[in-house]
């Protein structure tokens, strides 16, 4: 088992909402203290940084830094197979998605942060070793509409499908 790691937020980087749903800064006066003690090790592979927020949505926890770039991340292989119609001058396509590529193997102890369709197909595959952000209305967090971070993580359940 790998040694816990200890996180503790400071006040350069706790966030929180305002009353408008800005965010901003909590003055160090105001600072939360949290930690976290990690067993297992997170390692976001979506090629973006992901910011997690507690519960209420309300406070920035962390940020985990993405460990490779956008175009080295893993994704599904796609190919349109048909053009279907246009609706107001916007192409509608039919495609199909194939395989999985750039997904390192299961490392024992990691945990990897992926996006939703990288998670639908590792969960096809019966992989276990990922986690994919919630978007979703009740695990996003936004600001005026914009997607700014999460406050949970989903698995693809493959147990209740049908």
């Amino acid at each position: 088992m790998p040694p816990k790691k200890k996180f503790k937020l400071t006040e350069s980087n706790l966030l929180t909402k305002t009353n408008n749903d800005k965010m901003e800064e909590i003055p160090k006066e105001e600072e939360i203290s949290t930690s976290f003690e990690d067993e297992i090790e997170f390692m976001n592979i979506t090629g973006h940084p992901i910011h997690i927020y507690n519960e209420e949505k309300k406070i920035m926890l962390r940020e985990i830094k993405s460990v490779v770039k956008y175009e080295d991340a893993p994704s599904i292989e796609e190919k349109v197979v048909k053009e279907l119609s246009s609706i107001n001058g916007i192409p509608v396509v039919a495609k199909e998605f194939k395989k999985l590529k750039n997904m390192p193997e299961p490392k024992e102890g990691v945990i990897y942060i992926v996006g939703i369709l990288v998670a639908q197909k590792l969960a096809e595959m019966g992989r276990t070793d990922y986690l994919a952000t919630d978007g979703g209305p009740d695990g996003s967090v936004r600001d005026n509409g914009i997607m700014i971070g999460f406050n949970r993580f989903c698995k693809i359940d493959t147990f209740n499908v049908g």
